[in-house]
């Protein structure tokens, strides 16, 4: 994850989504002495994610992340897992939107 710049990673057990985990949280656990984490299982890692669907507004996206204190959520669609919105991606929204009624 480090070496590709992913910092959230679905789990996904075939179509199914069953977890999330983040570098963060792996950093972490690889910092306890005596913790290798070739030898740990993901199922004991990872988190249930917060999900949305994709054509959920941006605005109650934004509302649900702040309430649950959530870094990200998984947005889901008719396939399955369409991706991860992300704390920076809402900055990055914000951002625009300020940009253009500034101008």
């Amino acid at each position: 994850m480090l070496g590709h710049l992913i910092r959230h990673l679905p789990i996904m057990d075939g179509s199914e989504l069953v977890g999330l985990v983040s570098a963060a949280e792996l950093q972490a656990l690889a910092g306890v002495p005596g913790v290798d984490l070739d030898h740990v299982e993901i199922a004991k890692v990872m988190h249930m994610p917060l999900t949305v669907l994709g054509a959920t507004p941006l605005d109650e996206v934004a509302e649900l992340m702040s309430d649950r204190k959530a870094e990200c959520v998984v947005v889901l669609g008719g396939h399955g897992v369409q991706g991860i919105f992300t704390a920076i991606d809402a900055l990055r929204a914000l951002s625009d939107l300020l940009q253009r009624t500034a101008n």
